[in-house]
């Protein structure tokens, strides 16, 4: 095992600056574009093993000009897969194709994709519509009695609605077996409805 090069941050929820090597993430700074100047970087929303995820607002002149995405930028190395066989591709292609065109829209689908070189190799840009905030964020937030993790009665509803529901369309799109869930898809975040 090669010892690590760099103390790791004491940061909370930082991603270990090793990761950032040929293979791995893609360097991003807020400030930065892509797809040609059409995505602008506002801010960071979070990492995972297989990317990071950035708020981007959308410049491209038009009607979705200003609109807010999500921006998900895959590692090297899970791009050299084809698209079509990363699970987010996959999984929202298939949810695409079987849902009903009124319930497309409660589900958090790739709109928008696209690759970029940069030193670390080429990496799977996906696009997302920006959801609310996490489970976890709503109940870590500002303001609440320390300890306290219980969502309010009406959100923890609309959770297990939209739970249920997901789970449901999963299973007759034939992503849920047995089983065995694609967790990069299950990432609930709660939209006001």
């Amino acid at each position: 095992m090669v010892a690590p090069r760099f103390i790791p941050s004491r940061l909370y929820n930082i991603e270990d600056i090793e990761d950032y090597q040929p293979g791995g993430y893609h360097p991003i700074s807020i400030g930065d574009t892509f797809d040609q100047g059409r995505y602008r970087i506002l801010h960071k929303l979070g990492f995972g093993g297989s990317s990071t995820v950035w708020l981007a607002r959308d410049q491209r002149e038009g009607k979705d000009r200003g609109r807010i995405a999500t921006l998900k930028a895959m590692r090297a190395d899970i791009s050299s897969l084809s698209l079509d066989e990363t699970p987010e591709q996959a999984i929202s292609q298939k949810l695409i194709q079987s849902l009903p065109p009124s319930d497309s829209a409660d589900f958090q689908t790739v709109s928008h994709h696209f690759l970029v070189q940069g030193p670390n190799g080429s990496h799977h840009f996906l696009i997302y519509p920006l959801a609310g905030p996490s489970i976890l964020a709503m109940s870590d937030s500002p303001g609440r009695v320390a300890g306290s993790r219980r969502l309010r009665a009406d959100l923890a509803r609309k959770v297990a609605k939209q739970t249920a529901a997901t789970l449901h369309h999963m299973h007759c799109a034939g992503v849920v077996h047995g089983g065995k869930v694609f967790p990069t898809f299950l990432d609930i975040s709660v939209a006001a409805k």
